[in-house]
């Protein structure tokens, strides 16, 4: 030691370069490393997320067809209900149409027989040809009649 300096060496130019690339290298290998790592990580999340919102598919569909099958047995009831209260009120409209056309007929009857009444008495009332009242065929008489031969006279031939 001449100068109180200690002998040092400079360092090897080369063999400091190559441990600055051996440095670097290895840190490029552990981000290389941390961003698989990352990388496996969002991709094992995005498969448990797949897979829940698959199960939560499973399980909305069965929840839809369950609602599906519910709503089909509740409008089978309805139709079924309104089949019978349909049928009930058609039956009854028919019974009441029924009951107003026998009226009707009755109603129609005696009118044409109360109007039939009437005509024959005013029929009755006229006086005829021979002098007597107009009689209908249906009228019963108390003597037997002769009709008139609807045939002409038949001709003898010489």
């Amino acid at each position: 030691m001449a100068n109180g300096h200690h002998n040092l060496r400079p360092a090897d130019p080369q063999g400091l370069e190559r441990r600055r690339e051996e440095v670097d290298r290895r840190e490029q290998e552990v981000a290389l490393e941390r961003r698989q790592d990352e990388r496996e990580q969002r991709q094992a999340a995005a498969t448990r997320e797949v897979a829940a919102l698959r199960a939560e598919v499973d399980s909305l569909r069965a929840e839809l067809n369950a609602l599906y099958t519910e709503l089909v047995h509740a409008l089978s009831a309805v139709v079924g209900d309104l089949g019978e209260i349909i049928s009930r009120g058609l039956n009854q409209t028919l019974d009441n149409i029924e009951t107003e056309n026998a009226k009707m007929r009755k109603e129609i009857f005696d009118v044409f027989d109360r109007r039939f009444s009437e005509l024959r008495a005013e029929l009755a009332a006229l006086p005829t040809a021979r002098g007597g009242a107009f009689r209908v065929a249906s009228d019963r008489a108390d003597e037997v009649s002769e009709l008139p031969n609807p045939l002409p006279p038949r001709r003898t031939i010489n």
